[in-house]
Formats: C-alpha cells, sequence, structure tokens
C-alpha cells in the first residue's frame, strides 16, 4: 500500500525554482508550492541576469501574505539552468529540495506524496524521489486558476476544463473524439521513444545499484531507477549539495537532470513516484528551437556516457545505433508535423559531435566539448 505521511518523523522541505522569461508562469507554479496541504519552509527563485521582465519584487506583491512563514529568497545569476540551480542549492537548509521547473503546477497533495517515501526511510538509503508531467485539456485552467488567485488573470472556473457546462450528446462525442485522440498521440510517442529509439544508455548502465529499502518495496507505485527527470524531483538536500548541477551544460541544458541523478544513483537510492506528479503546461518564453534542443541532448548525453560510465566498444556502438534512431525518428516527426528538418539537422550535428567526444581523450573532454558546442552555434544548428 502507498505510504502515508506520519508526524512521528517531520522532514522540512523546500523548493528550488530556477526561471527566465516566464513571470507569470513562474507565479502560478510558485503558488501551488505554497498551497501544498503539506507546504514549504523555504522558496528559493534564481532568475538569469538577462531576463528583465522577472522581478523580485513584483513576485513578492503577487504572492501576498502567501509568504507568511516561508524562508523566501530571489536570486539572480548568469543564465543557464545549472548554473541558477547550483546557486540554489548552496541556500537550502531544509531537508529535502524540491526541484521544479517554472512551469510545472502541483496538486495539492503532491508533496505529501513525495515526503512520505523519504520518511519511510530513516536510514536515508532513498536520495531521491522523482514525479512525472502530466498534459492535458485541464493543465492551462489549472495555471489560469492560479493566476486568478493572484488577481493577474479573470477569475475561471477549474472543472469547466475537466467537464463542459452542459452534457448534449455532441458534448460528449467531443469529450470522446478528444480521449481518443490524446491516447493515440500518447501511443504513437510511446511507440517511438520507446520501442524504436529505445533506453539511451545500454541495459548494464540502466540497473540500479542501491535496491530500494525493504520498506518501500511493496508499494506498487514506487520504482527504483538511475535517472529522474529534473523538473518534478525531491531530492535529500546534503547529497545534492555534494553533487551539483554539471555547469559544462551551459548554453541549454537537456540531460543535466539525467546526469545529477544518475551520478546520485551510484551513492543513493533514486525512486520513480507514479502518484508524484505536476501539471506541464510547455510555456514560452526565449527556449531555442527543436535543432537546437536536439543537439544538446545528444551531445550532453554523449558526455554523460563518456564522464559517469565505464568506456568500453559496447557503449560507443550502443550510443551510435540510438543516435542513428534518434535522427530518423525526428526526421520523419518533422515531416509529418509540417515543420521540416530542423530537429534532423540539429540531431545530425549532435551525432557528429557525439563522436568527437568519444574520440576524445578523459583530459579533453571538456575541451571538446566546448569546441563543438560553438561550432554548432557558429552553424545555427543547421
Amino acid at each position: 500500500m502507498p505510504h502515508q505521511y506520519s508526524d512521528r518523523h517531520p522532514l522540512t522541505w523546500g523548493a528550488l525554482v530556477p526561471t527566465f522569461r516566464r513571470p507569470q508562469s513562474l507565479a502560478a507554479s510558485i503558488a501551488h508550492i505554497l498551497e501544498q496541504r503539506r507546504p514549504p519552509s523555504q522558496v528559493v527563485v534564481i532568475a538569469a541576469d538577462s531576463d528583465p521582465q522577472t522581478d523580485g519584487d513584483a513576485l513578492r506583491r503577487w504572492l501576498g501574505d502567501r509568504l507568511d512563514g516561508v524562508d523566501f529568497e530571489f536570486l539572480r545569476t548568469p543564465a543557464g539552468t545549472c548554473m541558477q540551480r547550483n546557486a540554489g542549492i548552496e541556500r537550502m537548509r531544509t531537508d529535502i529540495t524540491l526541484t521544479v521547473d517554472d512551469d510545472i503546477y502541483f496538486p495539492p497533495d503532491a508533496m505529501t506524496t513525495a515526503m512520505a517515501v523519504f520518511e519511510a526511510d530513516p536510514q536515508h538509503r532513498v536520495g531521491g524521489v522523482g514525479g512525472w508531467q502530466r498534459e492535458g485539456p485541464q493543465m492551462r485552467t489549472y495555471r489560469d486558476a492560479a493566476l486568478a488567485r493572484l488577481g493577474l488573470a479573470p477569475a475561471v472556473d477549474p472543472s469547466a476544463a475537466v467537464a463542459p457546462a452542459t452534457s448534449t450528446p455532441l458534448h460528449a462525442l467531443r469529450k470522446l473524439e478528444r480521449g481518443a485522440r490524446s491516447r493515440a498521440r500518447s501511443a504513437f510517442w510511446d511507440l517511438v521513444f520507446k520501442y524504436y529509439m529505445g533506453d539511451f544508455f545500454p541495459a548494464e548502465e540502466m540497473t540500479p545499484p542501491h535496491p530500494m529499502p525493504a520498506a518501500l518495496r511493496d508499494d506498487p507505485q514506487l520504482e527504483a531507477t538511475v535517472w529522474l527527470a529534473g523538473g518534478t524531483c525531491a531530492f535529500r538536500t546534503a547529497l545534492l549539495q555534494r553533487h551539483h548541477y554539471n555547469e559544462m551544460f551551459t548554453r541549454y541544458a537537456p540531460a543535466e537532470d539525467i546526469d545529477i541523478s544518475f551520478r546520485m544513483s551510484r551513492e543513493a537510492c533514486m525512486v520513480r513516484h507514479q502518484g508524484f506528479w505536476g501539471w506541464h503546461t510547455g510555456e514560452a518564453g526565449g527556449r531555442p528551437n527543436n535543432g537546437r534542443m536536439l543537439f544538446y541532448t545528444m551531445l550532453n548525453l554523449a558526455y554523460i556516457g563518456r564522464t559517469s560510465m565505464r568506456m568500453r566498444p559496447q557503449l560507443w556502438h550502443h550510443f551510435r545505433r540510438h543516435q542513428s534512431r534518434t535522427r530518423k525518428a525526428w526526421a520523419t516527426l518533422g515531416l509529418l508535423s509540417g515543420r521540416g528538418l530542423e530537429a534532423y539537422r540539429g540531431a545530425r550535428l549532435g551525432g557528429r559531435a557525439a563522436e568527437a567526444l568519444f574520440d576524445a581523450k578523459d583530459d579533453d573532454l571538456g575541451a571538446v566539448y566546448e569546441r563543438e558546442a560553438a561550432a554548432a552555434d557558429a552553424r545555427d544548428y543547421a
């Protein structure tokens, strides 16, 4: 059975939120954090220096008395998710740190769910509890309801996104159609990513070195893993402060969460929790194009392979096959969606950069990474 929170071993938790050009989305995200049934002791927001849209004083005004009793801090650092998160990590004083993206909105019981896992493990064998990001027709209304509570948007009825105001046969038919399309999209992406592209690391690297504590093994919602998605994760703060995010990933940071959680999984058990989740809206805000995202995803995954794993021919063979399938998949998806070959071109450049990383000597990895990244920047990922 899922574990319930107990007052016998209360741990404190705080939220760490890096942000970039999403001021209202950020405000809604923090509002949901502050409205948790088990509220935080601390919230640290880290904005990029190059983000004039996000203002700490305005954020405090919007949140108002919701911040009463919460240690709230607003910092600025050079742009870059990893640098922003590392600056915030150093300010955390709670037992557990929730690392959350600025466009994630948690339901009220999310942190009660996550904290129950840590409190069922007094030996501290679990170092991180990862959730998942949920998308659907309710997500934007969930955000807009929070903005309305802050006085930043007109009032909305959260139930309006879940069920139509009337229940005519036409409404029922449209609801069935939306559900069928959503399930079809989900099945298609599962087919592409799970069954065609497959795991980005070889199977032997995906085996958790530390099993779940015995007290947690009977919970069907929990699964031991080697990596967690960083936008919806809670980590033991002491473990997070020993490892930090890799600031090599400065330009754009896909896989930065994979990197740090994989490294932490060598020391403690990482747990994925099916009952721990947040709405993800994917807000616009200065994010790069698909070509750039694919380039850095492939380059960063290769860098993780070279630095955190035992180098061997089988590892490189696996990466080559995975990258080949990645390029083909994104080329097909780009053509089907009418977005062209932007992502394919970025993935092709990423594959070439990964080859250079695997050919490099250990002492040259950082220099090769920077060289390949600069060359792709100059080509604008085309």
